[in-house]
């Protein structure tokens, strides 16, 4: 739901630890990626990511973008964006241990 025809997220692992997010402003003819951000404070390898838009937000807008991240020595980490400016991420909010 962010920008009108719906940007396309990506979060992705690292080969040499950490996180980085990217997006596609599919509003724009040429389609263009945006640079890579690295809004996680993960230094340790993440060996999956798994990235979702919630129903949790300021309604009518969409939701937050949600995301888990596994790390190499077994923990979950937990971290969300708001669906509204100025599109911080916060987290971890939560740490579980597989």
């Amino acid at each position: 739901h962010f920008g009108d025809n719906g940007n396309f997220e990506l979060v992705t692992p690292l080969q040499d630890g950490g996180v980085i997010h990217l997006w596609r402003n599919n509003d724009a003819p040429e389609l263009p990626w945006s640079p890579p951000s690295a809004p996680f404070a993960v230094q340790e390898t993440v060996l999956a990511a798994s990235l979702i838009e919630s129903s949790f937000g300021t309604p009518g807008s969409g939701g937050n973008l949600e995301v888990i991240l596994r790390s190499s020595d077994g923990r979950y980490s937990h971290y969300w964006r708001q669906d509204a400016p100025p599109w911080n991420w916060t987290g971890p909010t939560a740490i579980i241990r597989g």
